[in-house]
């Protein structure tokens, strides 16, 4: 998936973060600033708009959401006298600091890394206050890195959190893993720091094994969905459907059971969702552009993460029968195949009726296994 490059005015981002939050803030009752420090930040900056401002969106929503009492301030300048992770932000010309600050509830500091983890927060305690999964802050990573940049935080249990996003001011093509490397993660904590506020050289991140997906892969397709809405205990469907008007189908078919519906268009899109949001259950069409949905379905019942996830097949029929099933699906999980859009929607429809079933099925064996 390609980053779409633009000249994005800081102005222009000011006013967004303006619109978006000082209603969120004064609703709080909490005070809002925004600042542009120092005389010599460019006006425009080269990156993709788009997913600075998800970025942004969601360091300044978990802000706003942790701070009961105080303030919430967005501070943007240039980055100076840092040493940083990644080779971009090192070569760079210029680096830009969007540090996110608040007063809010603070994060201990053997969790700190726990958070940019999917589907965690600080603690239980936390999750059960304020909702939400912290998926927010695992996309951000991957954003961070796909545009070159990293993430650092600082934070105080009692005294609030800063979250500081780095980007380099003119963008530079960023080469994503092969399957057999590893990458470093895009996150410094402020214990690994040197006193100068840079990572001590060399920076103590831990390299993490990942997939060889792209982090791109994660962000939203041309269907609006539910990820965003997405709170603990909720139970979540991924729908992995090139064809847009029946994912919107599948997807509202999905609502009407009870689920959370995450969309995918392709199938690299798909497995990379599927190993972020770990689903209750997976709709899954075979035709799919850049991986198929075999390979997809391969990956994903040969991987310890994925393989207990049942996975309901619709497709146009090729002339397959047989499809790989987790244990305990593998006798209602169904093949429903098709030559005509109408069939292949009706078949939709009784799939995701299988999957929510197929879904209740594993929790209630879960729940008996682990009594």
């Amino acid at each position: 998936m390609d980053v779409n490059v633009g000249d994005v005015k800081l102005s222009d981002l000011r006013e967004f973060v303006e619109r978006s939050f000082r209603p969120v803030a004064e609703d709080k009752e909490l005070s809002f600033e925004i600042e542009v420090h120092g005389a010599n930040v460019p006006p425009t900056i080269e990156t993709d708009e788009q997913r600075l401002q998800q970025v942004l969106k969601n360091l300044l929503s978990n802000a706003c959401k942790f701070t009961e009492v105080g303030s919430v301030k967005l501070r943007i300048g240039l980055a100076e006298g840092r040493q940083f992770a990644s080779e971009s932000l090192s070569r760079a010309e210029a680096v830009i600091e969007f540090v996110v600050e608040d007063t809010g509830v603070g994060i201990p500091q053997d969790k700190l890394r726990l958070i940019f983890e999917a589907f965690q927060q600080a603690d239980g305690t936390t999750s059960r206050r304020y909702g939400g999964t912290g998926l927010g802050l695992s996309i951000s990573r991957e954003i961070a890195r796909l545009l070159g940049g990293e993430i650092h935080v600082e934070s105080s249990v009692g005294e609030g959190s800063s979250f500081t996003l780095f980007l380099p001011s003119t963008f530079r093509h960023v080469e994503h893993p092969q399957p057999d490397d590893t990458v470093r993660e895009r996150v410094v904590f402020a214990h690994e720091t040197g006193e100068a506020g840079g990572p001590m050289a060399p920076p103590a991140i831990p390299t993490v094994e990942r997939p060889e997906l792209d982090p791109a892969l994660l962000l939203p397709s041309d269907v609006r969905d539910d990820r965003d809405e997405i709170q603990q205990g909720d139970r979540v469907v991924l729908i992995v459907e090139d064809d847009a008007e029946l994912a919107r189908t599948e997807l509202e078919v999905a609502r009407e059971r009870g689920f959370k519906g995450i969309v995918a268009q392709r199938g690299d899109s798909g497995l990379a969702l599927a190993h972020e949001f770990k689903p209750d259950a997976i709709i899954l069409d075979m035709k799919l552009p850049v991986m198929d949905g075999w390979t997809v379905l391969d990956h994903l019942k040969h991987h310890p993460e994925t393989r207990h996830i049942p996975v309901h097949i619709v497709s146009a029929g090729d002339g397959r029968q047989n499809a790989l099933k987790s244990p305990s699906s593998r006798s209602r999980s169904r093949r429903r195949a098709s030559r005509t859009p109408s069939a292949k929607s009706a078949a939709s429809s009784t799939a995701i009726s299988g999957a929510c079933s197929s879904s209740r099925t594993t929790r209630l064996s879960a729940r008996r296994s682990s009594s």
